[in-house]
Parts: structure tokens; C-alpha cells; sequence
């Protein structure tokens, strides 16, 4: 009985080191390795979470039409003179995105208002609407517009307001004021946007 043991030995020792050479073949790094598709993905929060291919594309035409200016408010705020208003154009100067040329959307950052709107026949109309709780108790509603002619150095701001909820609110205030615009250049193009 010992004999069949011993020869059920060697072939699992024989079959082992057959094994291991396997490998060490396979592992061999002689030799480019193998070229295998890769797909990058990402997840993100607005699908769900489920991942999805990530594009990379190139500028398009509207991307390479876009400008950047600068916003500055030009003289004082035209208000009353207790009045305290829910803007930030008095805060520094603003960057105002827009079509280099032509019309398209335009954006106008202020601190932390953002404003939204489009530019179209060479006029400019954007607006942003606001709520905030007030000291009198009431909850308030601010609308702000900047309008005018791009191709001119100045645009107007102008701010309103209302009580939306509440009693015994305090009274409405309105202002207006200029804003200097200075104006930015087209981004550069890519090196290898002549390319097809």
C-alpha cells in the first residue's frame, strides 16, 4: 500500500512545479505588456450616482466667444437715506461674462449674487432675485437689473423691493447706480485648434 502513496506524491509534486513554471512564464517581462482598453468613468451626484463615461471635447465656438469685463460701480448708490439694501455691487468690482461678439447668455459675479441674463442686439439684460428674513419680522423679496448697451462704457444697475410675508413691515426701498465697465479680451486660442 505504501507504493500507490508515493506515486500520488510525485504526480502532485510534478503537476506543482508545472505549475509555478506555468507562472513564471506568464510573468515574463520580456516584451511590450499587452495593450488593454481602459474606460475612465466618474460618478457623480446629479445622475445618481451612476457612473458615466467621461467626455473630454473640445472648445465649440460658443466656448471660444466668450469674454470676461470688469464691473465697477462708478459714483455712489442712489437710494434713501435710511436705507439698507441686500446688494453687493458697492463691494468691489464684478466679473461680467459675455459673447465676444454677437449674442448669447451673460453673467455677471458680484461677491456672492450672481446675476443671469443675455445679451442680444448689442443690449445687455440681466437680474437676480433674492429673500431674506429682515429685522421687522418679515420676509422680503430684492430684485436687481443691470441693463444697457454693451458696446458703451456704462450700464445701469437698478434695485428693488417688497415685503412677502409679514405685518407692520418696514417700508420699500429703491436704488439705482452706474457701473463702469471695463473691457476684457477673448481667451487665447489652443495651440491646436487649427488641427483637424
Amino acid at each position: 500500500m505504501a507504493a500507490p502513496r508515493n506515486t500520488c506524491r510525485f504526480a502532485a509534486f510534478a503537476l506543482g512545479t508545472l505549475l509555478i513554471a506555468s507562472i513564471g512564464l506568464a510573468c515574463n517581462t520580456v516584451g511590450a505588456p499587452p495593450t488593454v482598453p481602459v474606460e475612465v468613468v466618474t460618478v457623480s451626484a446629479t445622475d445618481g450616482g451612476r457612473p458615466s463615461p467621461l467626455a473630454i471635447r473640445p472648445p465649440t465656438v460658443e466656448d471660444r466667444n466668450r469674454c470676461e469685463s470688469r464691473a465697477t460701480l462708478s459714483g455712489r448708490i442712489r437710494t434713501g437715506a435710511s436705507c439698507q439694501l441686500d446688494e453687493q455691487i458697492s463691494k468691489g468690482p464684478g466679473r461680467l461674462r459675455h459673447p465676444c461678439s454677437g449674442d448669447g447668455p451673460v453673467e455677471l459675479e458680484v461677491g456672492t449674487q450672481r446675476f443671469s441674463g443675455s445679451l442680444v442686439g448689442g443690449k445687455v439684460a440681466l437680474e437676480l432675485t433674492t429673500e431674506l428674513d429682515w429685522d421687522d419680522g418679515c420676509h422680503w423679496e430684492t430684485h436687481q437689473t443691470v441693463t444697457g448697451l454693451m458696446r458703451g462704457s456704462t450700464l445701469r444697475w437698478s434695485y428693488t423691493e417688497k415685503p412677502v410675508r409679514g405685518q407692520g413691515c418696514f417700508a420699500a426701498c429703491t436704488a439705482s447706480a452706474d457701473l463702469k465697465v471695463t473691457t476684457g479680451s477673448a481667451p487665447p486660442e489652443d495651440a491646436d485648434d487649427d488641427e483637424p
